[in-house]
């Protein structure tokens, strides 16, 4: 698992349904896009490629986001690589995990 140094776990909760909140979906992107780059050995080399965003559950119900973010970016041996991560966010916006998925 990543440990991102970012110290921003956390997107304000929306109080609209959250599977038509786009702003709180966007929000938690930006957030997993901004950490993961962050983390990158050469930031500026990292491209987003295709991401993703899921609901899962009911409003009442362990409601959580999840998504996926594929990308490109030079790694410590200075080659390009393709990966995909993960990110699981609470129904409050929380960062509660992240794993590759590829």
């Amino acid at each position: 698992m990543i440990q991102f140094n970012s110290g921003v776990s956390e997107i304000p909760y929306a109080k609209l349904a959250l599977e038509r909140d786009s702003s709180l979906v966007s929000n938690i992107l930006n957030h997993a896009r901004a950490a993961l780059q962050q983390d990158m050995p050469v930031p500026e080399s990292f491209q987003v490629l295709e991401q993703q965003a899921h609901v899962i559950g009911k409003p009442s119900f362990k409601r959580y986001f999840q998504t996926t973010l594929t990308y490109k970016a030079t790694n410590t041996q200075g080659k390009q690589v393709i990966e995909t991560q993960c990110f699981i966010y609470s129904k409050t916006g929380r960062l509660a995990e992240t794993y590759r998925c590829d």
